[in-house]
């Protein structure tokens, strides 16, 4: 007769996985899976200074991680993978249902402080469609430039399209300016200053984030909206 495994409830890590165990978000992921499938190593009696960290890790609806694999003798470091479902947690150590054992890392990034005082944006290079925000008269910065438009608000992040820009201000407030091809600034109006965005979904959104594409912009609400 073979020797019998060790129960898992044996493991220095072994605890029931509390039933507000939260991730990156609040909610559990409901986009599509995708990475690599764990597979179980290193056992979850292992030292806990041979774990895998997992980080930039989220929830799935099933109970399963997806996150990015670090020091894991299985996968290249910066892998993505699904884990089986979790079954047991203690602080930031995890055991899953396929006996894969990992310390969490950084599960997101700490948005920064907002500014006491104003701020200032400096542009630079080309402006012809307007998104350097000077208006029609200068469409080129050889050197960063400031941006009157911004002189005394207070600005805690700008994002660059192809051809636009957006700046969010503390108060959620999100102004843009450049080319509107498709409707990328969110409004009507003079392309080539700034303006403020109040239409749709923003009109009474507290805005944290803001990201430019070619011909898109994708605003992130305080309540993740």
């Amino acid at each position: 007769m073979g020797a019998s495994k060790r129960p898992l409830h044996e493991s220095p890590i072994a605890w029931r996985m509390p039933s507000n165990y939260k991730s990156v978000v609040d909610a559990p992921n409901t986009r599509p899976k995708c990475g690599v499938k764990d597979q179980p190593s290193p056992s979850p009696a292992a030292p806990l200074d041979n774990l895998p960290t997992l980080g930039g890790h989220e929830r799935n609806e099933d109970g399963s991680l997806t996150g990015f694999v670090f020091g894991s003798k299985i996968y290249r470091d910066g892998e993505s993978i699904v884990t089986s479902a979790v079954a047991q947690a203690l602080d930031d150590q995890v055991v899953t249902e396929s006996g894969s054992a990992y310390l969490l890392g950084v599960a997101a990034p700490q948005l920064p402080a907002p500014p006491l005082g104003p701020t200032t944006i400096a542009v630079v290079g080309n402006g012809d469609c307007g998104q350097l925000g000077f208006g029609p008269d200068l469409l080129e910065a050889e050197k960063p430039k400031r941006c009157p438009f911004f002189e005394g608000k207070r600005i805690v992040s700008v994002a660059c399209g192809g051809m636009h820009t957006a700046a969010v201000g503390v108060d959620g407030l999100v102004w843009t300016w450049g080319c509107n091809d498709d409707g990328a600034l969110g409004r009507a109006g003079d392309e080539d200053v700034p303006q403020l965005v109040a239409g749709g979904a923003l009109a009474s959104a507290r805005v944290t984030a803001v990201a430019c594409g070619d011909s898109v912009r994708v605003a992130i609400g305080e309540k993740g909206g």
